[in-house]
C-alpha cells in the first residue's frame, strides 16, 4: 500500500465534518467472516479504508461497508450482500460495486479468481460504458473527495 497516500487521506478525512464519514472501525472479523462466507477477497486499499473510517459520503451517497454478520443479509450498504444481490445480473457478476451515485454511476473494482482487483472502474449507465477510473481506492478518494467537498 502506499503510505503516502494514506497519510494524505488521513488528513483530508480527518477535516471532513463528522456526518460525512463513518462513524466507527469495522470490526477485522466482520471482514474475514465475510471474506469466507462471500468466497471474495476484499483489495488492500480498500480494506484498510472500512477498517479504520467505515464509509465515505460521496455524490450523496455513502461507499458500501461490511456490517456486522447477523445483520449483513438485511444491508444493502453491505459491499458483500449488495455483490451478491447485484450478481444476479450477469454483466454484474465480476464487478464488486462499492459506490452507486445519485446519477446512477457505479465505481467498482473488477474480480479476478474470487479477488477484487485494486483498480477502480466506472461504469456510466448513460452511455452504458465502463472506464478505468484510478489505480486503487485511495487514488480513487484523493480524488473524489475535493470534488465532493471543496468546490
Amino acid at each position: 500500500m502506499n503510505y503516502e497516500s494514506i497519510n494524505k487521506i488521513t488528513d483530508i478525512l480527518d477535516n471532513l465534518p463528522r456526518n460525512s464519514i463513518g462513524g466507527k472501525k469495522v470490526d477485522i472479523n466482520w471482514i474475514d467472516l465475510s471474506e469466507v462466507k462471500y468466497n471474495l477477497k476484499l483489495p488492500l486499499e480498500y480494506r484498510w479504508f472500512i477498517e479504520n473510517y467505515d464509509f465515505v459520503v460521496l455524490w450523496g451517497e455513502p461507499t458500501k461497508t461490511v456490517f456486522p454478520p447477523e445483520y449483513q443479509d438485511d444491508a444493502d450498504q453491505d459491499i458483500f450482500n449488495y455483490h451478491e444481490l447485484d450478481s444476479e445480473e450477469p454483466q454484474m457478476e465480476n464487478k464488486l460495486v462499492f459506490l452507486v451515485t445519485e446519477e446512477g454511476e457505479e465505481y467498482y473494482f473488477p474480480i479476478k479468481d474470487y479477488q477484487a482487483q485494486k483498480e477502480v472502474f466506472l461504469h456510466d449507465p448513460k452511455n452504458e460504458l465502463d472506464e478505468f477510473y484510478s489505480e486503487d481506492f485511495l487514488e480513487f478518494l484523493l480524488k473524489e473527495i475535493p470534488k465532493n467537498y471543496y468546490n
